[in-house]
């Protein structure tokens, strides 16, 4: 009798199947509909020279690196439904395997493994999949940011730090929207470092590298100035949060706000009647503070903005919480 294969290989050919999965779900149908309002915009903004795009006067509210990317697509491939949507469609179906070794350094491979598998018949992820927009280029910047992240308390190398730089840079040449994620890492490690002085040379080393990326994103400072000035009227489409609003997105999103509410709910009831936080381990805390603010933070912060200022709470402007 041949002995049964090792569990590591069983769950990396499930991972393979789900990123497979993920690939056809995407492909699925790719250019049966016809451009949307805003694949047309994207298209119009790839057919511009480099340079406008790089100075990104046309730019309401977004960064230029998308463009830049679809334009080559373009150029390549034509201006075909399936031609714009295939950025999507490969950001998309390559976000799953980074999902699945984040879950893996976070807590172990099974839940890696479950956690891609969700991503990949995400509903609301694959629709945007196959929408000529940035949003899942976001998600998989996000994740790459995250992945170089979680190794923050290793012996990191010089290419672990600048693949940090680097892909938190691209994630907010992207979308504004993706500085939530570093927004989250930092609050993590600053809450962590409250609790644990050990930590603070991790929180030295991540400012130093968080420091990197404004430098880098200072060639958009001008940019960002005039597409500020003018936010609240490049988005008077935007609903107001009110309850039912909220609802709305967060079933959008997860697939049912009631669910998350119900495990949020569970969490927090655990926590209390079993252990108190103060009781674990500190590598815990440090990991449900990363995911808790990476899940939190987009959310409260722009509820609270569109309260205060002008809506600004939108779906897919939470997209990295996914």
């Amino acid at each position: 009798m041949s002995a049964a294969p090792p569990r590591s290989w069983v769950i990396a050919a499930a991972l393979i199947g789900v990123t497979l999965l993920a690939l056809a779900l995407r492909l699925w149908h790719l250019g049966q509909e016809s451009l949307l309002y805003d694949e047309w915009f994207s298209l119009l903004r790839a057919g511009e020279p480099i340079g406008r795009t790089v100075r990104g006067h046309w730019l309401a509210t977004t960064t230029p690196l998308y463009y830049l990317i679809l334009k080559v697509f373009v150029e390549i491939l034509g201006e075909s439904e399936v031609a714009l949507r295939l950025p999507s469609v490969l950001a998309g179906a390559a976000a799953v395997p980074i999902l699945a070794r984040i879950g893996r350094r976070l807590f172990d491979a099974k839940t890696g493994a479950v956690a891609a598998l969700l991503l990949a018949a995400s509903s609301f992820h694959v629709y945007h999949s196959q929408v000529a927009r940035m949003y899942t280029l976001v998600v998989l910047l996000a994740l790459l940011s995250m992945e170089f992240f979680a190794g923050l308390g290793g012996h990191r190398g010089r290419w672990v730090r600048i693949g940090y730089v680097v892909s938190t840079a691209a994630l907010v040449y992207t979308h504004y929207f993706g500085g939530f994620v570093v927004l989250a890492q930092g609050v993590a490690l600053a809450v962590g470092n409250l609790r644990d002085s050990g930590r603070r040379r991790m929180l030295s080393a991540w400012l130093a590298e968080a420091a990197a990326v404004a430098v880098l994103l200072l060639p958009w400072a001008g940019s960002l100035a005039r597409q500020v000035s003018g936010a609240a009227e490049a988005l008077p489409w935007i609903p107001a949060a009110t309850l039912s609003t909220v609802v709305w997105l967060l079933g959008r999103l997860y697939g049912s706000a009631h669910l998350l509410v119900l495990l949020v709910g569970a969490c927090v009831v655990g926590i209390v009647c079993k252990r108190a936080p103060r009781d674990w381990p500190a590598e815990a805390v440090n990991r449900w503070l990363l995911l808790s603010s990476w899940l939190l933070l987009p959310h409260l912060l722009l509820i609270g903005f569109s309260v205060l200022a002008f809506p600004l709470y939108f779906d897919r402007y939470v997209i990295v919480t996914l």
